[in-house]
């Protein structure tokens, strides 16, 4: 199965917004002690990463027919 850049950008946008949302909700689990530090810290430890992805990721799909027109040549 083929999927499009664009519907790859879309879902890695969508993946990273619940990811902060993650990174939210343990932050105040943390706090209210319901949840080890740990987990928040590699949670945030991953988002930087993310974050990463997605910019390369929307950057391919930016200039995706410059891409292909020089692979062409």
């Amino acid at each position: 199965m083929k999927i499009s850049l664009k519907d790859q950008v879309e879902t890695l946008e969508e993946t990273l917004r619940n990811h902060r949302g993650y990174v939210v909700f343990c932050k105040r689990y943390v706090e209210e002690d319901k949840r080890p530090k740990e987990i928040l810290e590699d949670t945030e430890r991953r988002l930087p990463y993310m974050e990463a992805c997605l910019a390369t990721m929307q950057w391919l799909l930016r200039n995706e027919d410059k891409i292909k027109n020089a692979l062409q040549k």
